[in-house]
């Protein structure tokens, strides 16, 4: 596995998972399922999820644009392309950091997922006040996940 592939798979894993958690509110704030409380569903997810796809984004923005100098650096001294950047292997201390980030990170969009998803199967909690409850588990590994997400960026 290399680098940006890796970097990429972290990219499809929660543009994926979020983005099926969003999808799920959009029909749900469309059908009226929070009534006058939609604000307040949006204000659970958008925090949810959104600091974490913004540090991947950035990430491959970042590489994206480390990437395009570089090749235009070696065509201007060269006269050939660079080599590709996927052509770096993941470094071995990278590789416990990429799976634990995987996995921490399917769990959490998971958790995030089965909050919006139970909330028809429990009885005398309100939807919101389920989200607010869900942030005592969220939060704490959200920054668990993060943290280990961006010590795998630094690592490469």
């Amino acid at each position: 596995m290399t680098l940006t592939r890796s970097r990429w798979m972290f990219a499809g894993i929660w543009l994926g998972g979020a983005g099926l958690v969003f999808l799920i509110l959009v029909v749900q704030s469309l059908v009226g399922r929070y009534g006058s409380q939609s604000e307040d569903a949006w204000a659970w997810y958008l925090p949810t999820v959104m600091p974490t796809l913004s540090l991947i984004i950035g990430v491959l923005a970042t590489d994206f644009r480390v990437a395009a100098s570089a090749a235009a650096a070696a065509t201007t001294t060269t006269g050939t392309s660079a080599a590709s950047p996927d052509a770096d292997i993941l470094p071995v201390a990278a590789r416990g950091l990429l799976w634990l980030g995987v996995a921490l990170s399917v769990f959490y969009l998971l958790l995030v997922a089965v909050t919006i998803l139970a909330q028809p199967f429990l009885q005398g909690v309100s939807p919101i006040e389920l989200m607010h409850r869900s942030n005592l588990w969220l939060g704490p590994l959200q920054g668990l996940t993060a943290g280990v997400l961006a010590a795998f960026f630094r690592s490469g």
